[in-house]
């Protein structure tokens, strides 16, 4: 898996000139149904499934890394709570496509990639995955890679390595219900998908304080919707940018969501080579996206930053993407934000920022 080395962040600062495996146990309980009771194997069942197929995992402690690439997998777990289903690194991993530099995913959905390239091979289609707590595995706790209408729900995801919960070169992705706190980089991540289709409701996105820390962390996507998400006590809130990619940042609908007092620090690293704290929501080169009716409430950075305010729009161009076009920033309750509520560098066309609850902006007379 090419993850993509984010320095472009670096212009964006200029820019805005702001501060072990059991026997299985499985029977068909009806066509198509399969169960894994507590000590078996998970990905035993899911190397015997036929496409259609659901699993049904029992309640239990499992110390195994998954893999799904057959299409039509419903895997479902018993809740995400400690006492349901839950996932955990095992002593020995099995080697998977997601595997890289020795880090572990958790629960792997992907079709055909070569590991390092850009090329993609027949994708996996028509997976679901819910009811699992998935805790501390290096990598990813789930990722989508290559993947075409998937569906990750009602999972709680914490202290992967990197990020929580991803969905990258994807075609048609749900995540709805999910908790995703607590991991090395953002919680959720959706990138390198031209094409997304992606219908991001109902989650919640806390505790990401170490690398970027982004609660949500949109790049190189288009077409979706952000809507009903609580985003809380990361470095940063919800970020939509363009950069180099050939994929645009375009056609998103960002609406109903809480995101409040993401205050923590995030040092800079290999992949950000910036500091980030503090922000709301940020649009860098963003094109054909609403940002509507949510509440952006005390984001104010408590250390060196990139990207500063409740609500930022602003030109990706120093980064080799566009400025943005076509965002419309209207009936957002935004206050008690640093430097101020809302802030803009005046890049793009056919943006308006109107009608929004505020007290400051960046320049002044936005709010109103």
């Amino acid at each position: 898996m090419n993850r993509k080395n984010l320095s472009w962040i670096a212009g964006i600062a200029t820019a805005l000139a702001l501060a072990g495996t059991g026997a299985l146990q499985a029977s068909r309980g009806g066509e198509g149904v399969r169960h894994v009771e507590a000590g078996a194997s998970i990905q035993a069942a899911i190397d015997a499934a036929h496409p259609g197929d659901t699993i049904i995992v029992s309640a239990g402690v499992y110390h195994e890394n998954l893999s799904i690439r057959t299409d039509g997998i419903t895997l479902r777990g018993a809740g995400d709570g400690p006492q349901g289903t839950v996932l955990e690194a095992p002593a020995t991993p099995h080697p998977t496509s997601c595997t890289e530099a020795g880090e572990v995913v958790g629960i792997c959905v992907a079709g055909v990639f070569v590991p390092g390239q850009n090329d993609l091979g027949t994708p996996v289609r028509d997976t679901t995955v819910s009811g699992f707590r998935v805790d501390g595995f290096s990598k990813f706790g789930i990722v989508a890679y290559n993947a075409g209408d998937t569906t990750i729900a009602d999972n709680d995801v914490s202290h992967s390595g990197h990020f929580g919960i991803a969905a990258l070169e994807v075609k048609g992705v749900r995540l709805t219900g999910n908790r995703s706190h607590d991991n090395g980089q953002s919680g959720f991540y959706i990138a390198d998908a031209a094409a997304a289709g992606a219908v991001i409701t109902g989650n919640t996105s806390s505790g990401n304080t170490r690398g970027e820390g982004i609660g949500m962390f949109i790049r190189d996507a288009a077409h979706g919707v952000v809507a009903d998400n609580h985003v809380e006590g990361n470095c940063g809130g919800i970020l939509v940018v363009d950069s180099i990619s050939p994929a645009p940042a375009k056609d998103w609908t960002l609406r109903g969501n809480v995101v409040r007092a993401n205050n923590a620090a995030c040092t800079r690293t290999e992949e950000v080579p910036v500091p980030l704290s503090g922000f709301g929501i940020a649009l860098l080169g963003a094109s054909s996206t609403a940002v509507t009716a949510n509440t952006v409430v005390g984001n104010a950075p408590s250390g060196d930053t990139a990207i500063a305010g409740g609500i930022v729009l602003a030109s990706a161009k120093l980064a080799g993407g566009p400025d943005p076009t076509g965002v419309l920033v209207t009936r957002n309750s935004v206050s008690g934000n640093t430097p101020a509520d809302l802030v803009t560098d005046g890049s793009g066309t056919v943006n308006r920022i109107a009608g929004n609850s505020c007290s400051t902006s960046q320049p002044a007379g936005l709010c109103g």
